[in-house]
């Protein structure tokens, strides 16, 4: 069973705050380590106007403060935080893309898609962020191992839609190469978001979102270029993994049954999801981020609209949109 135990809202400043990581670090070890939540704050979902990224701290993950903005001058989203073992690591994507004065995209214009990362001794201070393995593929959620940096990475075709499905490995995080691919890009075996976990017995396993209503479950042991493919029960996007007390913890969007979405907690054992939890949600929502507690508790970072829903004029995936840090008994 999972219980909600708090909710803080943490970002409600009219804007379309969404996209959500989080983790609790220290370049000093756990005794000093702080919360560092990161999210792209925009107009909208879409690409224009241009999002970027923010930072923000906490020392007891309720009262937060912006440490730091990052921005490429592209649209920036969907931001990822990464433990190096010295420094913090942020990678997020890019789209450019041809517009008119007006705003529109230039019909037939290509969307090109970069990954970027940037590093920070504090997580506050950070460098410029550089390109790595791109264009047109996109490290979802990189994680470090201890064998290097590991993330499952999509391909985009020209006009943005997400295609091939991969695994990319680097030794140092920022020079990354093939290693296995998961989906092939042909129909019913294409996808895009995907997260990793590496079991203590070496095996890895891989949730990707399906580019229908399928979520894929991989699973392979080392030197991970063999993989098992099945499909899970569950309708699952923007997956994001954490170990639980038996099991793995899979966060998420779902479906509510009603025609609208909500961000929802799985656990994930023997090959199959199992719903645990709902939390407050609605509207455009999810993409969650992941923190245990040395008491075995959860952080749960994500968005959602779920408070304006009745608001006159209000349209999903348009501003505003809030940020909120749940804490799930497990």
């Amino acid at each position: 069973m999972a219980r909600l135990v708090s909710l803080h809202k943490i970002v409600d400043d009219g804007r379309h705050n969404s996209m959500t990581d989080m983790i609790r670090w220290s370049p000093s070890g756990d005794r000093d380590a702080r919360y560092f939540l990161v999210y792209r704050s925009g107009e909208r979902h879409e690409t224009y106007p241009p999002g970027v990224i923010v930072v923000l701290a906490s020392s007891d993950a309720e009262n937060w403060t912006e440490v730091a903005r990052l921005t490429t001058g592209l649209d920036d989203r969907d931001p990822k935080l990464v433990d190096d073992g010295q420094r913090l690591l942020l990678f997020f994507g890019s789209h450019e893309e041809e517009r008119r004065p007006t705003g529109e995209r230039v019909p037939g214009s290509p969307r090109l898609t970069y990954t970027h990362v940037s590093s920070s001794p504090d997580g506050e201070n950070w460098e410029t962020p550089v390109r790595v393995f791109g264009p047109s593929w996109w490290l979802w959620a990189p994680k470090r191992f201890d064998d290097g940096f590991w993330s499952t990475a999509y391909g985009m075709d020209l006009d943005g839609s997400s295609v091939e499905v991969i695994l990319a490995h680097s030794e140092d995080g920022t020079r990354w190469q093939r290693h296995a691919t998961l989906l092939p890009g042909r129909p019913g075996l294409a996808g895009s978001e995907g997260a990793l976990h590496r079991f203590d017995d070496g095996r890895m396993l891989a949730v990707v979102r399906g580019a229908e209503d399928e979520t894929f479950l991989f699973e392979a042991r080392s030197p991970f270029t063999s993989w098992r493919r099945s499909v899970l029960p569950h309708w699952i996007h923007a997956p994001v993994l954490a170990p639980g007390k038996e099991q793995l913890i899979v966060a998420g969007r779902d479906r509510d049954g009603s025609g609208g979405y909500v961000t929802r907690l799985w656990s994930l054992s023997n090959g199959r999801s199992t719903k645990l939890l709902d939390l407050p949600s609605g509207g455009d929502t999810s993409y969650c981020g992941l923190a245990r507690e040395p008491d075995g508790s959860l952080l749960v970072s994500y968005y959602s609209q779920h408070e304006f829903l009745n608001r006159p004029g209000f349209e999903i995936c348009e501003k505003p949109s809030a940020i909120y840090v749940a804490r799930v008994a497990l």
